[in-house]
């Protein structure tokens, strides 16, 4: 009788446990990363925009003649257009002519002051804008400055007057 050359049945099954093995550990190291890179990139979002956002609105306060408070936020009173800005709690709307950016921070503890002084009058200057952001559980705190010259609080307050008919 004439031998066949070929693998028996148990080193078949060997094989195809090996293989098994070591594609389970390749899927498991692939999910993994997976997992991971994904964790990485909303962190990265989130870290992006509250930083862009800061960006941006320190900015828009520095570039600006006038910062003032309004029922929904703030508006900044450049030379140019005016831009506006509306807080909520999981995001803040930045309004320029027909253009509306969203930033996607979660913000809290929004306070508008002038000269250490809280403004909730709809009109009323802002020289600084302190809030907290909330990145994935740790709360950052924001503090922003608009530093006015002498020639500007006074026209301010001129215009103030003039409109309550005091001037």
């Amino acid at each position: 009788m004439k031998r066949i050359k070929a693998y028996t049945i148990l080193e078949v099954l060997v094989a195809m446990v090996i293989s098994t093995l070591v594609i389970s550990g390749s899927f498991l190291a692939y999910d993994m990363t997976y997992k991971q890179f994904k964790h990485y990139q909303e962190v990265s979002y989130s870290t992006n925009e509250a930083v862009t956002f800061h960006s941006v609105l320190g900015k828009d306060m520095a570039g600006s003649t006038v910062v003032r408070v309004t029922d929904k936020g703030l508006e900044c009173i450049p030379k140019g257009e005016k831009v506006s800005y509306e807080f909520k709690s999981d995001y803040v709307l930045r309004k320029v002519a027909l253009v509306t950016d969203t930033f996607h921070v979660n913000q809290e503890d929004l306070l508008l002051t002038f000269r250490n002084v809280e403004q909730k009058v709809t009109g009323a200057l802002v020289d600084k804008v302190t809030f907290r952001i909330n990145l994935r559980g740790e709360k950052q705190d924001a503090v922003l400055c608009k530093h006015y010259g002498a020639d500007g609080q006074m026209n301010e307050l001129i215009k103030l007057l003039a409109e309550n008919g005091r001037y």
